[in-house]
């Protein structure tokens, strides 16, 4: 379930002067946003009108499975697919998947449109290459505009890797996007599947959520920019910020 915050304006006198302060009101976005699924790890794009969310566990998912090249949703009957996707998600997962639509690992990429943010009228579910049968998740924008970070990376053959990709938005049609790229991060591991990362307004930080062998589980580290989609070792952001029972989240995703 996605909510979104507005801003409402609280006007407060000191013995200084008059001042401002900001707090937020929250409301539910409408029904054809939020599915009677999971909805996660909403993202404003920079325009204000567009808000990319992760659909979880969702029947109309995109298919496409590459395994050397071959596209499996396509070679296979619908039996033999989902039994291929269990098998997929369950090394993955390291433990048995057997419904492989209604799992956490079925992730896919969704956008909706409107006049403003808040004014959304539409829904849409970009195809491939943007989304695949793989988990999918947008996470962070860049100052670029049409151009994100996804997690996982995707080789052209198929398969899965650890670590985030690049898209870039081609068209303003739903799936002209294009192939997922790898980004850089040294020394870039994670211990379990949940990860996740925002960068900052000027594009030269990423802030990763992660668990690392110096975090007791999920933590905050800090990355800063060395190149085009390259990025510096994660670096703990210390314990004035990560607690010591760790869990500190950015809304996380599931990867391989």
């Amino acid at each position: 379930m996605i909510r979104i915050f507005y801003p409402v304006l609280i006007l407060f006198l000191s013995a200084h002067g008059k001042s401002l302060a900001q707090t937020f009101r929250l409301e539910k976005l409408p029904d054809f946003i939020n599915s009677t699924y999971d909805e996660i790890s909403p993202v404003p794009g920079r325009d204000g009108k567009s808000l990319y969310f992760t659909r979880i566990g969702y029947p109309e998912f995109d298919r496409t499975l590459l395994i050397d090249s071959a596209d499996q949703a396509k070679q296979l009957s619908t039996p033999a697919y989902i039994q291929l996707l269990s098998e997929v998600f369950t090394e993955i997962n390291g433990k048995a998947v057997y419904d492989p639509v209604r799992s956490v690992f079925n992730q896919d990429i969704w956008m909706a449109t409107g006049d403003s943010v808040g004014q959304f009228n539409r829904v849409i579910h970009p195809g491939f290459p943007l989304n695949n049968a793989l988990p999918n998740s947008l996470v962070a924008i860049t100052p670029n505009p049409g151009t994100f970070y996804v997690i996982n990376q995707f080789p052209s053959r198929g398969g899965l890797n650890k670590g985030f990709s690049v898209v870039q938005k081609k068209s303003d049609q739903a799936d002209d996007w294009t192939t997922p790229q790898p980004v850089e991060i040294k020394d870039y591991y994670t211990i379990t599947s949940d990860v996740s990362l925002t960068m900052s307004f000027d594009g030269k930080i990423l802030i990763l959520s992660a668990t690392r062998f110096d975090s007791k589980d999920m933590d905050l580290y800090v990355c800063f920019r060395e190149g085009a989609h390259q990025w510096s070792s994660p670096q703990h952001l210390g314990y004035l910020v990560n607690s010591p029972a760790g869990k500190q989240h950015l809304s996380c995703r599931k990867i391989m």
